[in-house]
């Protein structure tokens, strides 16, 4: 199966460097321990200064009968348990506080209630917290108290209701059935007083129909024979005729009249005229319908005597007559007998239709009231039976001790969360310092390039001069530059290391300390060894050995001096040095010389190696440099010197081709089982060293720590 390699430089992402992590820890233990007292502190402090508050509680049971209400709502679907949860939440409203607080006479919030149902059963507890338990038991029995008194408002509200609504009902059929009777009875009376007026009209109207019958016999009577009838005939005829002659003329004048009003001139020049003639023919209009009834009259008359000319005619007429009047009394004494007993007994003797519906209306409204009133009855009835049953188990009772604050328990974490906070606070911190802390780091940002030596710390007196390792060379230091010497040799078995440079990313980092104690090794190590300050712009060298600056490499270039009297013996250690010199105005042109090439090669034809001293990679100095020289070594300072230095350094170097030998890993120190972490407590490690049986023992003691002063001076030139 095909692997896919993982880039060393993102290797270090995947994994979790416990060692670096617990070192971490380990190096800010003190703000740790720091940010663990003050959470604790502080969370005790607070829990000291709050109100103690207690706490009582009790239970309520709720139970319901199993009858049913005919008055339907939700209520009757639930089970006692539902009904108990229906409370919960009704104990939780505001109002009910409220109305607690009226009850003690004091105030109550609703946070110091908390109601909650018993799972699977219907018991509610009731638990309540103020800062005087007596008032705390109180709160929580007032509320029962409240619970069963709104219990008793919801049901009876419930039912009451339904009452309030059948008692309207009722009262409204009431008015209805009244309204309905007094129509009934007023239809009654409206029916019987009809009947009985029209049993008057009858009678009336058969007593006139009677007068009239027996007023036609009696003229009949008297109109005696046929003879006499013909006579009257005749001369009612003849009298007929004059009235219609008269009529006539008169009519014929009427017309002489209109049309006089209408022709003559008279009428528009006399304005009497007009009038005179219209006054005369108002008159005589009047005459005209006189003339007209006399006739009709007579008409009437002769109508009536035409049918009794024929002999028998009258008496057969007087026969008819006196029928019809015995018909006619008949019927009368029957219309009198029906008035008496409809007045003697005051009912109808049939409904009529109307009040036959009144009736039945009345009947209706009036089954309805009835039912209303059952309806009533019952509800009330139901009421009492299906009203839940809510009991206070048992009274409340009040803790002895507060429940709150816990000081224990807020105490712990407090203290809990000024550690997490701490130590977040000491990873945060880490994981924004971007400079380099470990062999790791270096690994990652320079893939293949690796740390070949550790500078610890290398304490000195204000008053001492020279490279520590020729004042403790047992001391771990002067061990890690010989680890440093060796690991160089094995990198220099194929080419030999005949000059290295030395360098940095920034000033300060100890490029300058890493030179003299090196070079120290080396001429230990028995090789002829030549230390070159080629930092001609802040050259240190010199003072870090205690020699003197006057002739130095600067020189050489002018032609004011040659090498060889510019080297300077370090004592009887094989160490030569060639100081910088004078700080020249052009140092980057005197670094790319031809000359400065001479005098390496010069150098190296007499030393066995050259370890130079140049400027940090910030100028061009060391890169001019480092493309003639067999190695490169690159100083970086733990926790100081960041990532992305380092990385233009190295791309710096790889672009003029320089040869990179590895890194010398700054300001760290020896962990115990740890291997080296890098330097950053405000103390450093001070080395004494004592002789115990012809060996030297090295005592590791905590100095506060000063970067400049009669402790010692750092690795930082």
């Amino acid at each position: 199966m095909q692997t896919t390699e993982i880039p060393p430089e993102y290797e270090t992402f995947d994994t979790i460097d416990l060692k670096r992590l617990f070192d971490l820890l380990r190096r800010n233990l003190w703000l740790i321990l720091l940010g663990l007292l003050l959470g604790g502190g502080l969370a005790f402090i607070a829990s000291r200064l709050q109100t103690p508050i207690y706490a009582a509680s009790t239970q309520v049971m709720v139970t319901r009968t199993n009858s049913q209400s005919p008055v339907s709502d939700v209520t009757q679907t639930l089970n006692a348990q539902q009904i108990a949860q229906t409370y919960v939440e009704l104990l939780s409203q505001k109002w009910i506080a409220e109305k607690v607080a009226e009850r003690i006479g004091s105030e109550v919030a609703s946070d110091q209630i908390d109601v909650s149902l018993t799972v699977n059963t219907p018991i509610i507890k009731i638990q309540t917290e103020d800062p005087d338990p007596t008032r705390a038991a109180l709160i929580a029995d007032t509320l029962v108290d409240v619970l069963i008194e709104q219990n008793e408002n919801i049901q009876s509200g419930r039912s009451s209701s339904a009452e309030e609504n059948l008692n309207l009902q009722i009262h409204q059929m009431e008015a209805q059935v009244a309204a309905a009777q007094l129509e009934l009875l007023q239809a009654k009376s409206d029916a019987y007083d009809a009947q009985l007026q029209e049993a008057q009209d009858n009678i009336f109207k058969t007593e006139s129909v009677i007068t009239e019958t027996k007023a036609e016999i009696e003229k009949l009577n008297n109109l005696g024979s046929v003879a006499w009838v013909r006579y009257l005939l005749g001369s009612r005829q003849k009298g007929l005729n004059t009235l219609q002659a008269f009529l006539d003329k008169q009519l014929v004048e009427y017309q002489a009249m209109s049309d006089d009003l209408a022709n003559n001139p008279l009428v528009k020049s006399d304005p009497a005229y007009a009038p005179s003639v219209q006054v005369k023919m108002a008159e005589l209009g009047v005459q005209i319908n006189d003339t007209r009834q006399k006739m009709d009259a007579l008409s009437q008359e002769i109508d009536y005597l035409t049918p009794l000319v024929e002999d028998e005619a009258i008496s057969k007429a007087i026969a008819e007559r006196e029928d019809f009047l015995d018909s006619q009394e008949t019927l009368l004494s029957l219309y009198r007998e029906a008035y008496t007993t409809l007045q003697v007994s005051g009912n109808l003797p049939e409904p009529a239709d109307e009040v036959v519906a009144k009736e039945n209306n009345f009947n209706l409204y009036q089954n309805i009231y009835l039912n209303l009133l059952s309806s009533r009855e019952t509800i009330r009835l139901e009421r009492i039976q299906n009203m839940p049953n809510v009991v206070q188990a048992n009274p409340a009772i009040a803790t002895e001790e507060p429940i709150r604050p816990r000081t224990l328990l807020n105490t712990l974490l407090g203290g809990l969360a000024g550690l997490v906070l701490a130590v977040s606070v000491v990873m945060l911190i880490d994981f924004l310092d971007t400079t380099i802390k470990t062999r790791q780091d270096v690994e990652r940002i320079a893939p293949g390039l690796s740390v070949l030596g550790y500078m610890l710390p290398m304490p000195v007196s204000a008053d001492q001069t020279g490279p520590y390792v020729g004042h403790a060379p047992r001391s771990p230091a002067a061990e890690s530059f010989r680890l440093l010497r060796t690991n160089l040799e094995f990198i220099g078995v194929d080419k030999p290391l005949k000059s290295i440079l030395i360098s940095s990313s920034n000033a300060g980092d100890g490029k300058t300390t890493l030179t003299a104690n090196l070079g120290l090794i080396l001429a230990q190590g028995g090789k002829r060894v030549a230390l070159l300050d080629a930092d001609l712009r802040r050259p240190t060298l010199h003072k870090l050995l205690g020699l003197s600056n006057r002739v130095g490499l600067t020189d050489i270039f002018r032609g004011a001096a040659t090498v060889e009297q510019a080297l300077q013996p370090y004592g009887e250690t094989g160490l030569s040095i060639i100081t910088s010199g004078g700080i020249p105005p052009n140092p980057a042109e005197l670094i790319g010389s031809v000359k400065m090439n001479q005098v390496i090669d010069e150098l190296e034809s007499r030393f066995d190696a050259i370890v130079i001293d140049t400027t940090p990679t910030l100028v061009a100095d060391s890169q001019l440099l480092a493309a003639r020289v067999n190695g490169v070594l690159l100083i970086v300072c733990a926790g100081k010197t960041h990532t992305e230095a380092v990385r233009a350094t190295v791309e710096q170097y790889g672009r003029v081709g320089a040869r990179l030998l590895g890194v010398v890993l700054n300001n760290v120190v020896r962990t115990n089982g740890y291997g080296y972490s890098y330097y950053s407590t405000p103390h450093y490690y001070h080395y004494d060293h004592d002789s115990y049986d012809g060996q030297e023992i090295s005592i590791l003691s905590s100095l506060p720590w000063k970067r400049q002063g009669k402790s010692g001076r750092p690795n930082d030139e």
